[in-house]
């Protein structure tokens, strides 16, 4: 089915391009496998099958064999022997086609049969050679490449082929177990050639199952079709992650020995448990013990978030399965409030479980706080009075917190006080709501030459800034942090402005998200895509760039490294360019 699928993609794909010569190609290719043997007594035999990534026989293909003695380029071009006579060219020995292989620079040129094999046969070779035989690749199939060395004569047995039939791209290690089926076939002409050694039964064969680091976790004997039937039961499966199951048939005196393997991703769900927090002020923070969980092993990484209703008051990191959740949000005129607590995976093999639920008991402000508070209003009041005649000042009240955070980086105008000249406010966090120091701000407007600054100043140490300059049309205001990503905007008329911006880190995982869907499948699935499921689709599509860069940003995005201005250039620089960006490069 995948074949066909690949075919139809690859037929559509050519009859858009047919229909507009400024249509975007698109290419989706399958891999491939050479199974390769190579038999040695009175004649040398060379023979193999082509087949893709399901099993499926690849008909017509041409493939390249060559030959190497001690590592160096050996040539099989039969038109003389070491005793300077003519030797009998090869001839191709499939059934039913007796052709002669084309010759290449001493290498040997091939189409395979409409079922993918192809075997050659020619006189008897120098002893210790290697054979590698080449597919080049196609419009629809990716290449592939096999090396062995020619097995004598005495210890010739029937060539074996294992396959997984539909393996299981996921194992949930919640259920019981899993099951699916491995099939071996005997390669038919060794099945002729070595009738004499006895009759080939596929029946009855051990198949033994094991993961990646080599673990057996079953075995099944095959059935009369070849098929051997595996239930594996999943407390044996390993840890969750990615893994491979690797097949293997041991041979027996007919029999050669053969390999399987197929990539597996193991699941499982997550628990979320939280402790029940002590009565404390909201405004200043209450702590909230989270232990994450999972039947099958420590849950390491991600973060859990608390949310009231739609609105975030909280996130923290999961280390070793616990996180150390502090929830701030404004004081309410009750006694308790109820905490949503969710937990979002960093990795694919990590099932985020249903949020938890809390009830967080309050208190107000004590006494002494309110003394405090009147103090301090008092003596604000107090100098307001003395200084009334003085500019317009920078505030550093924190005001702009009564606005919840976004999560979006934005320019928010909170007030226009008449008389202002230039603007002043706060830059905070988009998602959490701090304040951040040390920002860069400034105001640029563009011309022939390229934006020519116009002011530059940093926020303090509670994230306050002023900006005096008079407003030129099409000016607009930059924004950096150290560690938050750059943001921009069309300056406002002259007013009490808070800007948020988003750590680099987050600005990161928002654009491989936007990426993927540019993409589409198989980067954007039915989830939300992360790096390491990027990463994982690359690699298995033999796309270096993509998995290079998807690599990069997932050590940026989730090692407890800060993301810098540098190691956000890095990662944008490696960023593939998805069709969008190629069109609006084009176009644009």
């Amino acid at each position: 089915m995948r074949r066909l699928a690949v075919l139809f993609v690859g037929l559509l794909v050519w009859m858009l391009d047919a229909r507009s010569a400024a249509a975007v190609t698109v290419r989706v290719r399958g891999g491939t496998t050479i199974d390769l043997l190579v038999t040695e007594g009175a004649e040398t035999l060379i023979r193999g099958e082509v087949t893709d990534d399901d099993g499926a026989s690849l008909g017509r293909v041409t493939v390249r064999i060559e030959a190497t003695l001690d590592g160096k380029p050996y040539s099989l071009d039969p038109s003389r022997s070491s005793g300077g006579l003519p030797e009998p060219r090869p001839v191709s020995c499939n059934v039913g086609k007796q052709t002669t292989p084309e010759l290449d620079r001493g290498a040997y040129v091939v189409t395979a049969d409409d079922r993918g094999d192809f075997c050659i046969k020619r006189s008897k070779v120098t002893p210790g050679l290697t054979f590698k035989v080449s597919f080049v690749g196609n419009n629809f199939f990716d290449g592939s490449d096999q090396a062995v060395q020619a097995t004598p004569e005495s210890e010739q047995r029937a060539r074996t082929i294992l396959h997984f039939e539909s393996p299981p791209a996921e194992i949930d290690l919640d259920k019981p177990d899993t099951s699916f089926v491995v099939s071996l076939k005997v390669d038919r002409q060794d099945a002729d050639r070595l009738a004499h050694l006895g009759t080939f039964k596929r029946e009855g064969l051990t198949i033994v199952l094991s993961d990646e680091a080599g673990h057996e976790v079953a075995d099944a004997t095959t059935g009369g079709d070849g098929r051997a039937r595996f239930t594996v039961s999943n407390a044996k499966a390993g840890a969750p992650g990615d893994g491979e199951l690797r097949a293997q048939f041991r041979g027996d005196g007919i029999l050669a020995p053969s390999n399987a393997t197929a990539p597996v991703m193991r699941t499982a769900a997550v628990t979320i448990a939280a402790a029940q927090p002590k009565k404390g002020e909201p405004e200043s923070g209450i702590p909230i013990p989270v232990d994450v969980t999972s039947e099958h092993g420590v849950v390491d990484g991600g973060i859990v978030e608390a949310f009231i209703g739609d609105d975030s008051v909280g996130s923290a990191r999961v280390e070793n399965g616990k996180a150390k959740l502090v929830a701030v949000f404004p004081a309410a005129h009750r006694d308790e409030i109820p905490v949503s607590i969710r937990y979002v995976p960093a990795a694919p093999w990590w099932r985020a479980a249903r949020p938890t639920e809390v009830t967080v008991p309050l208190s107000g402000p004590s006494i002494w706080r309110h003394v405090v508070l009147g103090l301090l209003v008092a003596a604000v009041a107090a100098w307001i009075v003395a200084k009334w005649r003085r500019a317009p000042q920078i505030a550093r009240g924190d005001s702009t917190s009564l606005i919840p955070p976004s999560g979006r980086p934005e320019i928010l105008v909170l007030d226009r006080p008449s008389g202002l000249r230039g603007w002043k406010g706060t830059v905070t966090d988009a998602h959490e709501g701090y304040p951040i120091a040390n920002a860069t701000l400034k105001v640029v407007v563009p011309t022939f030459e390229g934006d020519q600054p116009l002011a530059e100043t940093k926020s303090d140490e509670v994230g306050a800034f002023a900006i005096e300059v008079d407003k030129v049309d099409g000016a607009r205001l930059l924004v950096e942090g150290d560690f938050h990503a750059v943001h921009q905007q069309v300056l406002p008329p002259p007013s009490v402005i808070r800007v948020a911006l988003v750590t680099r880190r987050r600005a990161l995982l928002d654009r491989l998200v936007r990426w993927a869907k540019l993409r589409g499948a198989p980067y954007d699935g039915h989830k939300e895509p992360t790096p390491g499921h990027v990463r994982r689709v690359a690699s298995r599509a033999d796309a270096t760039e993509v998995e290079t860069w998807a690599r990069k940003l997932e050590h940026a995005a989730f090692s407890d490294s800060p993301v810098t201005r540098d190691v956000e250039s890095q990662v944008r620089d490696a960023e593939p360019r998805a069709p969008g960006q190629e069109l609006a490069r084009k176009h644009g």
